[in-house]
């Protein structure tokens, strides 16, 4: 059953590294969730899958991580009871200040 008033620290957990990495995905140095409006204004998540800078432009590629996002986005997207869109990004960590400013202190 879905909940659906889940708080941003409930949902980083539930996609945290260690998970992904049981999945078999590569795991990001940390991942972090934020509650925000889409492009309509519409409540949405912002999730940055944060990898370190080191991490190749290969290992990033789309055909690498596109089922680690579409998974991503699908369990946080269950989890909230299909209410806010998860709108998942892999970033390097000197890539997230340009993605995010905020994000740099999410957790």
């Amino acid at each position: 059953m879905a909940i659906a008033d889940v708080d941003t620290t409930t949902l980083a957990t539930l996609v945290e590294p260690k998970r992904l990495k049981q999945q078999g995905f590569p795991a990001p140095k940390r991942v972090s969730v934020i509650l925000g409006t889409d492009h309509t204004g519409a409540e949405a998540y912002h999730v940055y899958l944060v990898f370190p800078d080191e991490t190749s432009d290969d290992a990033l590629a789309w055909n690498k991580v596109k089922a680690m996002v579409r998974s991503v986005q699908d369990r946080i997207w269950s989890e909230d009871g299909h209410q806010r869109w998860p709108y998942v990004r892999v970033v390097r960590e000197s890539e997230l200040l340009e993605s995010c400013p905020h994000a740099a202190s999410e957790s």
